[in-house]
């Protein structure tokens, strides 16, 4: 804003004029070029759909289409659910052979941090294998997955990308990887905290998503209910009460000969009723046309019945 005497009048701006100083030092103040909720704490909110992870079809189909070096690569990601930052940075002196375990740590040698806290991953006897194996044929003695002239590998996603195609499936990401992980992992039992643990997470909001995965674990704790429940009647299969039954020949077998006879005989007990025609119990979809005339019929019918003449 621009004062000038001709906006204002000379007294106004007498009375102004001493203030301005100190407006614009207060306006200064707060063009700063730090963020002002630089100190507010931030909510992480977890996801609540259901993470995107291979099958155990999908992972056949992978490791199929993948070479000796890619194998190693994406089997380490796997059966260790580390993230796409971890396996990238992951150096030689990460991986304790001795004890088993691997280090997931902060490397500000290189300026690298760790998304979370610092943690430790087992080694399964598959992955030491895989290590054992890789570092027998390592391009580096700093990084465990380097590439061929011995820096770190970034070309992770290319990778897996191609693979897929070449494999048949879709689409997938590094993190889809790590999702399988969690996601195999409680398929196979495994409670939430420990996967918790594994996967690195803070909150174990985090690691809910996972239990949406598989239910067949609440069907084995809710079986445990059968024997409260009395029951004298012989199981009932599924099939047999939504499906009609077939006959040798393909045809549906809507009544049973004796179930036949029982309606036939239950109508042979009505006042007036005389079977037309005999004929066999399995044919009656090509029951033949009555002999009998139409008026013998009729008189019949009407014989025996109160008011008939």
């Amino acid at each position: 804003m621009i004062w000038s005497a001709v906006s204002f009048g000379k007294q106004t701006i007498h009375l102004v004029r001493p203030d301005i100083p100190r407006i614009s030092e207060e306006a200064s103040s707060w063009l700063t070029a730090s963020d002002p909720a630089a100190n507010v704490e931030k909510f992480r909110l977890p996801k609540r759909a259901v993470p995107r992870f291979l099958t155990s079809d999908d992972l056949r189909r992978f490791f199929a289409a993948c070479d000796a070096d890619q194998r190693q690569l994406f089997s380490t990601i796997l059966l260790t659910g580390m993230r796409k930052g971890e396996i990238e940075h992951l150096l030689w002196s990460d991986v304790n052979f001795e004890l088993g375990v691997i280090f997931i740590q902060a490397k500000p040698d290189i300026g690298w941090q760790s998304k979370t806290d610092e943690r430790l991953i087992p080694i399964s006897p598959t992955l030491q294998q895989i290590l054992l194996e890789r570092y027998a044929r390592r391009h580096s003695n700093a990084w465990v997955f380097a590439n061929r002239a011995g820096n770190r590998d970034g070309h992770m996603l290319d990778k897996l990308k191609t693979i897929c195609r070449r494999a048949g499936i879709r689409p997938a990401t590094v993190h889809a990887l790590r999702h399988s992980f969690g996601a195999h992992l409680r398929m196979a039992g495994c409670n939430l905290t420990d996967i918790a643990d594994l996967l690195g997470h803070q909150d174990l909001a985090t690691t809910q998503i996972y239990a949406k995965v598989q239910q067949e674990h609440l069907r084995s704790v809710i079986g445990k209910l059968t024997a409260l429940v009395p029951t004298d009647s012989a199981p009932v299969s599924l099939k047999r009460v939504t499906q009609p039954q077939m006959t040798g020949q393909g045809r549906r077998k809507l009544l049973r000969e004796n179930t036949l006879q029982e309606v036939e005989e239950e109508l042979a007990e009505r006042v007036g009723f005389e079977p037309t025609v005999e004929f066999p119990l399995h044919t009656l979809s090509k029951r033949a046309r009555s002999t009998t005339p139409t008026s013998l019929r009729l008189e019949s019918s009407t014989c025996g019945r109160p008011g008939t003449v």
